[in-house]
């Protein structure tokens, strides 16, 4: 088995063979490159599981081939080497490929020039490249790529009739390398890292482990500097910038991203538009003066001010000369405006609608875009009119399209211009508004910045390296070289933290071309007085890994990424050793502070690292002093006027916060407090009275009462009746009627059983004895049925816990004969619904209800004393706003049957019928109340 240390040896001697290998056979091919070889047209072909990729008219021509994972692809490089009149991408996607894309790099007729093959797989393959006269022809196998790790590049042997014997004893074991199928993974060198930066006379070069085939770039102007942004790469540059003493570039700041590295050249003096030139171990960047660049292309250098507005199309539609495919986005926010700028390779057409008011969508017909540079980038930290803008390829539609959505703040149209195969979308910024930063932003990858915050790890670091790289400073730069611009940036820095908003003219503390937009200040998260175990922390989470490294650099590393100002003295020393992963940083900052015995305090936007004892001497400190001066100091008086509470009531609480010496009265008739003390307790009492004093919400009560009667009764009896004639009154004749309340006689002494309340009767002379004697017999019937319905709908608002009442009915009176006087007193015969209602923090509502129903029982009553019915319930419950509760269950239900008799005559039968009477009796009453509680929206008085 073979050891670590024996795989890095051969690693490095690999990649020591290549090198000598390129050094070897590149200079000569050069050498034979008398003229510039053109790859004409481009041929896939498909047969028994192989495909080939046939690359026609470049005779001759060197080749590198290597692998790459993630996705995989197979890319081929050729040097010297042009595409003409072949379109680009090539959709495969049987199985095995996926598409070959073409791209060019520098300028092949001037000798520095590249052309690349990416051929992306769906799935890992072996392949074999055949050069074929003035063909080139790749082979793909389904099956384990032998070369699958990443290693030393394939390089074609030279094209030479005899090719060099020191060439070929070279390349043979750079083949043998990547031969074995069986290697282990080798994570760290699955993409290329960046080693160094070195300055040359017309740019820089930037030194790989290996070539970098994804390479974007773009010049920015106050102050001037270039962005690189090289996708799929890792930094390995133990510091994160980089000066130089000569040349037009002073410094180099390195950034890293999640799927790119971005290196920013600060310049000394103006340049054109850099070239990129791919070599076999990283690119070289080539720098033209300005003078040379202006002649070249006099529009590479135009002002930033808006051009004349479009119209919905930007005109005819150019006759196609090159590649429709979007090359580089990115944004600018300027002092008047904010710029989209989209890079394609020849013009295409372009039309703009707005779905919305904050929606605009422009389309770029036959417009093609890969899926690296598809971006969506968030620009509201920068103010302007453009929020959040997202290009992307249209799906489902027939032929290719791009679109670019924005997301807006204002209504108006933007306008569309071209400038050679560049498109600018630009939006006015309003009257009055100004760009928060003056410079433009490249388009990040928003995403990624949202997530996490990943800093590079280095094992040995007295200066760690953060992703949100240093900001240029006075004392760092090289004094003759920096920019003024620049200069004068780092020095307002600390001043202006990143959540600056529109209209602010401060600078801010990073550099927004080499990070993107930096999250809001986030000082408001931390809390006076170090680590807590119950503290909640939510900071931009960062991945720390240092050994021995100073703590105040760490500090300072802190301070970059979360956008505070630091400040830590003397007593602020020692090195620690951290290994932190996805943490927030608010939390690795108590962490580190706890673990060296340190705290801080809160002084404005700043933060002061000491150690705790320090600070506790210092609080301690503070607060005697504060003691003594409330001894010395002069008092004032202060009159605050009490709106909705009771002026006595909050006098009460007043009294507490007040120091020996002061004092509070109150003025009744003003609801007025009288304050007196010194100004520091006279500001914590007027706090307390603003905070207490505020208006109680009211609430309104609707309830609607409902009651419900059924009465039945039903009644039958008979009535006797018999009169005479005195014998001492022998003049007087028999009345013919002697029923009671029919003039009968007072001597009649023969009743039935009357019912209570007859309807019906029927009056009978029975019998007539002599004109002496009369009997006489009345037959009684009544029946009753009655149904009632009483509704009503009171309405009653009340503060918050205090009672409300309704009441509705009669107050009987009745009197009172005692033996001196006579008293006349009365009862309350209502139905009465009390209700306290309170309003909970979540707006719901509890109420303690009361309901009693009282009527009079006339049945009952003897003379003037009459008898009360009641009916009560009482209850609490809990309530939303605007729900309604129903109080039932009050009924009553009364059946009777009943009958009345004349003793022993009622007994015989068939007659005795005749001498008793019935009554059914069925009574019922319900009772129904409908309570809905609905919160009163007062106007909150200011308090003065």
């Amino acid at each position: 088995m073979m050891t670590r240390q024996g795989v890095s040896l051969t690693m490095w001697t690999l990649r020591m063979i290549a090198a000598v290998a390129l050094a070897v056979l590149l200079p000569g091919a050069h050498a034979l490159a008398g003229e510039t070889k053109t790859i004409s047209s481009v041929e896939v072909q498909g047969e028994d599981g192989v495909t080939r990729i046939v690359l026609r008219g470049a005779k001759d021509a060197i080749y590198t081939a290597f692998m790459r994972e993630d996705p995989p692809r197979l890319i081929l490089e050729l040097p010297d080497v042009a595409f003409e009149g072949v379109s680009t991408p090539i959709s495969v996607k049987n199985g095995l490929v996926e598409d070959v894309t073409l791209g060019a790099f520098g300028d092949a007729k001037a000798g520095h020039g590249m052309a690349r093959v990416s051929i992306a797989l769906a799935t890992a393959s072996d392949y074999e490249v055949k050069p074929q006269g003035d063909e080139i022809v790749v082979e793909l196998r389904a099956g384990a790529v032998a070369a699958s790790q990443p290693g030393p590049p394939e390089v074609a042997p030279e094209a030479a009739p005899e090719p060099a014997p020191e060439a070929a004893a070279v390349a043979a074991p750079t083949e043998t390398a990547s031969a074995p199928a069986s290697a282990p993974a080798a994570p760290k060198l699955q993409s290329a890292k960046i080693q160094s930066i070195v300055a040359i006379a017309e740019g820089v070069e930037i030194g790989a482990t290996g070539p970098i085939d994804n390479v974007d770039s773009f010049a920015l102007q106050n102050p001037d500097r270039i962005v690189i942004d090289l996708f799929g790469v890792k930094s390995g540059m133990r510091l994160a910038k980089q000066s130089f003493s000569e040349g037009v570039v002073s410094q180099a700041r390195i950034g890293e991203h999640p799927d790119k590295v971005r290196v920013v050249l600060d310049l000394r003096s103006p340049a054109g538009k850099p070239t990129v030139v791919p070599t076999a171990q990283g690119v070289r960047v080539e720098l033209a003066a300005a003078e040379s660049a202006t002649a070249a292309k006099p529009t590479e250098m135009a002002s930033s001010v808006p051009a004349a507005p479009a119209a919905e199309s930007t005109g005819p539609e150019p006759e196609p000369s090159g590649d429709p495919s979007v090359q580089s986005v990115h944004f600018e926010s300027l002092p008047t405006h904010d710029r989209v700028v989209i890079t394609l390779g020849r013009k295409v057409k372009a039309s703009q609608f707005a779905p919305d008011d904050s929606t605009l969508i422009v389309m770029l017909k036959d417009a093609t875009i890969d899926e690296a540079t598809e971006r969506r980038v968030d620009t509201k930290e920068f103010g302007g009119p453009i929020e959040l803008f997202s290009v992307f390829k249209t799906p489902d539609v027939p032929s290719p399209e791009v679109r670019v959505v924005l997301k807006r703040n204002v209504s108006e149209p933007a306008t569309l211009t071209w400038e050679g195969a560049q498109l600018r979308i630009e939006m006015a910024r309003p009257a009055g508004s100004a760009a928060a930063l003056p410079a433009p932003a490249a388009a990040t990858d928003a995403t990624a910045q949202a997530t996490s915050e990943t800093l590079p790890t280095s094992a040995d670091a007295d200066m760690p390296s953060a992703d949100a790289t240093e900001p240029a400073s006075a004392d760092e730069s090289p004094a003759p070289a920096a920019p003024a611009p620049e200069a004068a940036k780092a020095a307002a820095a600390p001043a202006a933290p990143a959540s600056a908003k529109a209209g602010s003219q401060g600078q801010v503390a990073y550099d927004p071309f080499l990070d993107g937009p930096a999250d809001p200040a986030s000082i408001d998260l931390l809390e006076e007085g170090g680590f807590d175990e119950g503290k909640a922390y939510q900071g931009r989470r960062v991945s720390l890994d240092f050994k021995d490294a100073d703590i105040a650099n760490i500090l300072r590393l802190i301070a970059e990424v979360s956008d505070l100002n630091v400040i830590a003295g003397q007593e602020v020393t020692g090195k620690v050793t951290i290994r932190l992963v996805d943490v927030p940083w608010d939390q690795a900052l108590d962490v580190i502070l706890l673990t060296k015995g340190l705290g801080f305090v809160r002084i404005g936007n700043i933060l002061r690292i000491a150690p705790v004892e320090t600070l506790k001497l210092e609080s301690e400190a503070r607060l005697q002093d504060r003691r003594s001066r409330e001894k010395l100091e002069d008092l004032v008086v202060k009159l605050q006027p009490v709106n909705f509470a009771k002026a006595s009531d909050l006098g009460k609480l007043v009294k507490r916060l007040l120091s020996g010496r002061g004092s509070v009265n109150v003025d009744d008739r003003t609801n007025t407090l009288i304050i007196k003390d010194i100004p520091s307790v006279i500001h914590e009492a007027t706090a307390l009275v603003k905070a207490v004093d505020t208006q109680t919400p009211q609430v309104l009560i609707e309830a609607k009462i409902v009651e419900a009667t059924l009465n039945f009764s039903r009644g039958l009896g008979v009535l006797w009746g018999v009169g005479w004639d005195s014998p001492t009154d022998s003049a007087d004749t028999i009345q013919p009627n002697l029923l009671p309340g029919l003039g009968l006689q007072q001597n009649n002494f023969l009743t039935g059983n009357p019912i209570g309340n007859p309807t019906g009767l029927l009056n009978l002379g029975i019998l007539g004895l002599d004109d002496k004697l009369q009997l006489d017999m009345q037959l009684q019937a009544g029946e009753e049925n009655r149904q009632g319905k009483v509704i009503s709908s009171p309405r009653v608002v009340t503060l918050d816990n205090k009672q409300a009442v309704i009441k509705q009915g009669v107050a009987i009176k009745f009197t009172e004969v005692t033996s001196d006087k006579i008293n006349t007193s009365g009862v309350d015969a209502v139905l009465e619904l009390k209700v306290t209602p309170h309003i909970t923090a979540n707006r719901s509502i509890i109420m303690k209800l009361g309901v009693s129903k009282n009527s009079p029982n006339l049945s009952t009553a003897t003379g003037d004393i009459v008898g009360i019915n009641k009916n009560e319930t009482k209850t609490e419950a809990i309530l939303r706003d605007g729900e309604t509760m129903v109080l039932g269950g009050i009924y009553v239900v009364d059946n009777g049957h009943g009958s009345t008799k004349v003793p022993f005559l009622a007994d015989i039968p068939g007659i005795g019928t005749f001498f008793r009477n019935k009554e059914v009796k069925d009574e019922r009453r319900e009772l129904l109340v409908f309570v809905t509680p609905r919160i009163v929206q007062g106007v909150q008085a200011d308090v003065q």
